[in-house]
């Protein structure tokens, strides 16, 4: 693992999700992007079921809007990480969102919502994206649910150089 800029992991990751769907993409990174040090595959993978997901969600297409951050984080601020300085990632899409109650679970392995034999997915999208953020000393979570849409929020220490 080395010091690896957001930008074109991402832009490879939407490439790869988005192709051939009606869905839309809106990117929006700040120029002081800080690089991680990450797995570029890896990283790359998780950011596609991230990507691949919202596709899913919005059946009819829409827009999947991807932010990006610095992000300074306290001691307590956020669960399992250390203060310090984050890259920030933020997922949102204008499907039907994640119903309250499924939160506890959607990162669980094999959970899925999909019924059987569907072919978008087996329930394991989100847990590899989880134990992929956590590879990488960061953290992933979902914003409780809003008038529209899901939003997932990573964070990756930023590179030190």
């Amino acid at each position: 693992m080395g010091a690896e800029a957001v930008p074109p992991i991402l832009e490879a990751a939407l490439a790869a999700a988005l192709a051939g769907s009606a869905t839309r993409v809106r990117v929006d990174l700040p120029v002081d992007l800080p690089s991680v040090v990450a797995d570029r595959e890896m990283l790359g993978r998780a950011l596609e079921h991230l990507a691949r997901n919202a596709r899913e969600a919005m059946n009819d297409g829409g827009v999947l809007l991807v932010r990006g951050a610095v992000r300074v984080i306290a001691d307590s601020d956020v669960p399992r990480l250390s203060a310090g300085s984050y890259c920030e990632l933020v997922f949102q899409d204008e499907g039907p969102g994640v119903p309250a109650e499924l939160h506890p679970k959607i990162f669980d392995a094999y959970y899925t919502t999909r019924p059987r034999g569907s072919e978008r997915g087996m329930g394991l999208g989100l847990a590899l994206v989880r134990a992929i953020v956590h590879h990488h000393r960061g953290s992933v979570s979902l914003a409780p649910p809003d008038a529209r849409g899901a939003v997932f929020t990573i964070l990756l220490p930023a590179h030190a150089p």
